[in-house]
């Protein structure tokens, strides 16, 4: 019978059908006889008023099952050695059917608590399923035992696949250690974890994600079980990377045109400049030493342009390399803002990928003018070493140092330029304040990353 047809009737019917019952049962316990008990089958009307109706009626049907237990018993010729042990026996059949009216309310009052879970987990199932970001929740092993279909896209796995899987397998072998390290980490310390990496899939594309994992704890025993999301940034990452590139394409540009047609063209005004100073000279006219400081002040704008296209397209990157390019960047800085600056190299180091050369130029520019700028340091020391594959390069300066109370949204576009950088490159960029005082700026990168399969760390601040 469907139990929806029987809610849907009157008050009035339900009570009756109640009632109905009772008398029934009532009836079949008179036929027995005393010596059968029909004790059970009172609950049946009780339970059916509790499930349909009202608390009136439910107090009612306990009132009414007394009442027919009663005549029922004593019509059926049960003996009796005293009228209050028939009162007795009455009262404790009531108590009975009340304890079963509130057993049963009880009962009715879990079993929809469990359908309204089971009704919001349907629907969080189906909100999971078309989120465009995938989620996944893993046990305390990490073994994943729920995926949506966005986290399956993400990782390039079937659901029967992911199931049972740890949720750091589809990470990049060159990401998962960090990432799981982080995350057992933050589950000792009952926090979550925001992080930036890549997933491998199976025909070999990489996707970048940005993603959020928090254990889920219990006060007992601590973390029981991972919850996560991830969204793929790799669309993200490659307009950062074009924007970036474009930028750098244009500051190429524009230092070529400062170097072959401005520097140029100061240049033979200067040596205009200077054959009049000669001229004057040899007629011994007194103007002579006027020209003479026009002639230095364009000699001097000559070098200062041909500084400034330097700095925007670095000649010697591409002809030399990132080593030969630092040297005379450290160089060209003493020089320019009057700080000791030299760079620290005691190996070879080739760097093959034109762009990740670029990038790491461009980021030791960046850490230069902010320690001269904002540090006021006097002292600052490039170094660049290789370790295996990976490559570090490293800017330490003797300036005030990074605010120790620096929030991310007081977070500078130079630095922020610095991380898109390094993501970029596959690298990670790490900003501290050494215990000496300062400012240290690293960035590392593993040299056989192809660019468009690098990871994309996340970057950190230490202070």
């Amino acid at each position: 019978m469907n139990l929806d047809l029987l809610r849907k009737q009157p008050r009035w019917a339900i009570d009756l059908e109640a009632l109905l019952m009772v008398c029934v049962i009532g009836y079949t316990d008179y036929s027995a006889g005393y010596d059968v008990s029909m004790f059970a089958f009172y609950s049946l009307p009780i339970l059916y008023t509790v499930w349909f109706s009202g608390r009136a009626s439910r107090f009612g049907a306990c009132v009414a099952c007394t009442i027919s237990w009663a005549i029922a018993d004593i019509s059926a010729g049960h003996p009796y050695a005293d009228v209050w042990i028939y009162v007795w026996n009455t009262m404790v059949q009531f108590s009975v059917f009340v304890a079963a009216m509130v057993g049963g309310e009880a009962i009715k009052n879990q079993i929809e608590r469990s359908h309204q879970r089971v009704v919001a987990l349907e629907r969080f199932h189906i909100l999971a399923q078309i989120s465009p970001v995938g989620i996944f929740r893993a046990d305390a092993e990490g073994a994943c035992i729920f995926v949506n279909q966005r986290w399956c896209k993400i990782t390039g796995l079937g659901e029967e696949g992911a199931l049972g899987c740890r949720w750091t397998d589809a990470l990049h072998p060159d990401d998962k250690d960090r990432i799981a390290a982080d995350a057992a980490r933050a589950a000792r310390e009952k926090r979550s974890i925001e992080f930036d990496g890549r997933f491998l899939r199976a025909d070999g594309s990489v996707a970048w994600a940005h993603g959020c994992v928090a254990p889920e704890l219990d006060r007992e025993t601590g973390a029981h079980g991972y919850v996560g999301a991830v969204m793929d940034v790799s669309e993200h990452r490659r307009l950062e990377c074009e924007i970036l590139e474009s930028g750098e394409r244009e500051q190429q540009r524009i230092g070529q045109d400062l170097h072959d047609d401005l520097c140029q063209f100061l240049a033979a005004i200067q040596y205009t400049a200077a054959s009049l100073v000669t001229d004057l000279q040899r007629n011994a006219v007194p103007e002579a030493v006027e020209a003479r400081d026009v002639s230095d002040l364009l000699k001097e704008a000559v070098q200062r342009t041909r500084n400034l296209a330097r700095g925007i397209f670095p000649v010697q990157l591409e002809q030399g390399g990132l080593v030969s390019a630092l040297y005379e960047f450290a160089a060209n800085s003493s020089r320019a803002f009057d700080v000791d600056c030299v760079l620290r190299c005691d190996q070879p180091i080739n760097i093959p990928d034109r762009s990740a050369s670029s990038h790491l130029y461009r980021i030791a520019q960046e850490a230069l003018h902010n320690a001269v700028r904002h540090g006021r340091a006097r002292q600052v020391i490039l170094s660049l070493f290789q370790e295996n594959d990976w490559i570090t390069l490293t800017v330490e300066d003797n300036g005030v140092g990074i605010p120790a109370d620096l929030r991310e949204n007081q977070r500078g576009m130079g630095l922020r330029i610095m991380e898109y950088r390094s993501h970029m490159i596959g690298g990670s960029l790490k900003i501290e304040r050494p215990p000496h005082g300062g400012t240290l700026v690293a960035c590392s990168f593993h040299k056989q990353s192809r660019p468009a399969a690098r990871k994309a760390p996340s970057s950190t601040m230490a202070l």
